[in-house]
């Protein structure tokens, strides 16, 4: 399913891998998905929030992609 889409836009030119894209992703009480997008090292930074009128995520849904965010937390950091 596709909820939307948004670029970080004027990042210096880099070879790849030199610049660190950090990307966050929140579920509030009201199932209100906040995905926030920055590159380290720059004031660059994007979000788009996706409320769904229509055709809600269930309960169970915004609960796994909770604990799905939150194990990916913790595997990126590990790797830091």
């Amino acid at each position: 399913t596709h909820l939307g889409e948004f670029e970080l836009l004027g990042l210096p030119k880099r070879p790849r891998g030199e610049i660190t894209i950090y990307v966050s992703m929140g579920i509030d009480q009201d199932g209100i998905l906040t995905v926030t997008g920055s590159a380290e090292g720059t004031d660059i930074k994007q979000d788009i929030s996706v409320r769904a009128n229509k055709g809600r995520m269930s309960e169970e849904v915004i609960v796994r992609l909770q604990r799905e965010n939150e194990e990916y937390e913790m595997t990126a950091t590990k790797g830091e």
